[in-house]
């Protein structure tokens, strides 16, 4: 298979970024809203980032690793799990 085969079925950076937070909120029977106060973050920027509307920065990256409670290196393996689903 190809790099451009490869690339059709995988799911964009975004998309994976998205469901790996979805996932693990849920997983911890978190809501939206305590995810973002947690982390130090609105709930509008938790729900976009979910829904894959906005690609957020490092920073908003880390504050969504600290509120879901999970280090940058686990949500980062989140991230690519969800890519290869």
């Amino acid at each position: 298979m190809g790099l451009a085969s490869a690339n059709v079925s995988a799911v964009s950076s975004d998309q994976a970024l998205a469901l790996a937070v979805k996932r693990l909120r849920e997983k911890r029977g978190l809501s939206q809203e305590e995810v973002a106060f947690a982390g130090g973050t609105s709930t509008s920027t938790v729900s976009r980032i979910e829904r894959g509307q906005l690609r957020p920065s490092s920073t908003v990256i880390g504050r969504i690793a600290q509120g879901l409670g999970v280090s940058l290196v686990e949500l980062a393996a989140a991230t690519e799990a969800a890519a290869k689903s």
